[in-house]
């Protein structure tokens, strides 16, 4: 019978495991690892549920009127990079509702980003506000942020000064598109299009288009697709 004192019983908490004559890492230290990583990212869901999937979406969400052509765009995407190891360089922007599976679907795809190597950050907009304006050295500027990152998720539409909002809004779309795409930049909000309209200005809303179906190669502003129909 193995000791209830191991962790895992596959290694006995050593992290290694003999394989073929040589010391490989156990899959115990291979989950911790990623773990720590997904943590570090901003990840919150437990990796093991973030599987994007319509039936596990459906598990957890029953009532939810999933939109498909969103599903299967973020499903692409995702596919990207676990198998092409590519960065996503369009810009887009998930809109729905607090009880839906919007920011579920997201983490996935960051998820797969992390499992690939990638630097990730997911924050709301509040925080890296804050984060920008710290006055610490570890805390490093709003450009130096995301050209270290690889993928740069950002939650926004809850801000209390909606101005300074839009000035962080218009400053991430301009990195982006200044690095060539070279960055993923995925925005996420509850409000729907016209809000963000009233919230941020004609100025903001106009860096958005409402997604169609169609990538427009040279387009250069940010898809906005909605999760439920």
């Amino acid at each position: 019978m193995p000791s209830d004192d191991f962790e895992c019983h596959i290694c006995r908490d050593s992290k290694h495991v003999l394989k073929d004559g040589i010391y490989k890492r156990c899959d115990c230290l291979t989950n911790q690892l990623l773990n720590v990583s997904l943590a570090e990212a901003g990840i919150s869901y437990p990796s093991e549920s973030l599987v994007l999937d319509s039936s596990e979406i459906e598990k957890q969400w029953p009532s939810f009127n999933l939109d498909q052509d969103t599903l299967s765009y973020l499903k692409t995407i995702n596919s990207t990079i676990l198998e092409k190891n590519i960065i996503p360089k369009k810009l887009f922007c998930f809109q729905g509702s607090a009880d839906s599976p919007k920011d579920f679907m997201i983490q996935c795809i960051l998820k797969s980003a992390v499992i690939k190597g990638m630097k990730v950050k997911s924050v709301t907009m509040p925080e890296l506000v804050a984060r920008n304006f710290k006055k610490d050295e570890e805390a490093p500027s709003l450009e130096k942020m995301f050209t270290e990152l690889d993928i740069l998720s950002v939650y926004f539409g809850s801000e209390v000064q909606y101005n300074i909002g839009a000035s962080f809004l218009h400053e991430l779309i301009r990195l982006h598109n200044n690095n060539n795409g070279n960055h993923c930049l995925i925005l996420n909000t509850f409000a729907p299009l016209d809000l963000i309209g009233a919230k941020y200005g004609d100025r903001i809303k106009n860096l958005f288009v409402r997604w169609d179906g169609y990538l427009k190669e040279h387009d250069r502003r940010v898809f906005f697709m909605s999760v439920e129909t």
